[in-house]
């Protein structure tokens, strides 16, 4: 069996001034960012909204290929 990447998605947890988590997702980045990335983008966002940066979720979605035996 045989996995193939096909993308990444990153959800950032922000938090706003009340205390509720907001979430900002990202579809269809970088195969395996790095934690400097992620932080970095969480940073970025931050300042962007005014929002605080608390947590990142990344998922990663594959395509899944089924060798069969050979007859």
């Amino acid at each position: 069996m045989n996995n193939i990447w096909k993308k990444t998605t990153l959800t950032l947890l922000m938090k706003n001034a009340d205390g509720v988590i907001v979430r900002q997702s990202f579809s269809n980045i970088v195969q395996r960012p790095t934690d400097q990335m992620v932080q970095g983008m969480g940073q970025i966002i931050a300042t962007l909204t005014g929002l605080t940066f608390e947590a990142a979720v990344l998922t990663t979605t594959d395509d899944v290929i089924k060798i069969k035996a050979a007859v």
